[in-house]
């Protein structure tokens, strides 16, 4: 008895990122969601950026690409905004949701790759309700993408912190744009 109740605890958390993750595709694959990585994203339609690629390694990606304002108004709103506890905040939190990246099967399962799309998005492990996501341009289209790191050396880089509700459906979805050197 407890053998099953175990696998379908596993069955139902897997099941449970699976909704998260194919909300937040289904919101990214909307042009008008992603004007703040191209203005003229949408005008553009013979770029073929829709569906866009998902890379198919999960990352652990960092509060810092979100920036002071999302991270306290969304991330951490209970916190008092003080540098103070937002650096222990980011400290505390990035080194509790770090891993090293890994390649994922459920992604590869969930998500065909368009050859004819430029933009990428990488995904991190849901943390509670929130689901952190960065895309970028390949601005080397002949080049083999493998990480999200391979994308945003030199470009820009649009990091997306979405928050779910209780039922696994986006409740807010907060945006910040990056520029890597």
């Amino acid at each position: 008895m407890k053998m099953i109740v175990i696998v379908g605890l596993m069955l139902f958390a897997h099941i449970e990122s699976n909704d998260k993750y194919l909300e937040a595709y289904t919101y990214l694959n909307n042009c008008k969601n992603l004007k703040e990585l191209d203005k003229r994203i949408c005008k553009n339609k013979s770029a073929n950026h829709f569906p866009i690629n998902v890379v198919h390694e999960v990352y652990p990606l960092s509060v810092l690409i979100f920036g002071k304002e999302i991270i306290q108004n969304s991330i951490m709103p209970n916190v008092p905004h003080n540098q103070t506890m937002l650096n222990e905040f980011i400290g505390e939190f990035d080194s509790e949701h770090n891993f090293e990246p890994f390649e994922s099967n459920q992604l590869m399962d969930l998500f065909a790759n368009n050859e004819k799309s430029q933009i990428y998005v990488a995904f991190s492990k849901p943390v509670g309700n929130l689901l952190f996501a960065e895309l970028a341009y390949n601005l080397n289209p002949k080049a083999k993408v493998n990480s999200i790191r391979d994308l945003t050396r030199f470009n820009n880089g649009l990091a997306v912190l979405f928050i779910f509700d209780n039922n696994e459906k986006i409740k807010e979805v907060r945006k910040k744009l990056n520029h890597y050197d």
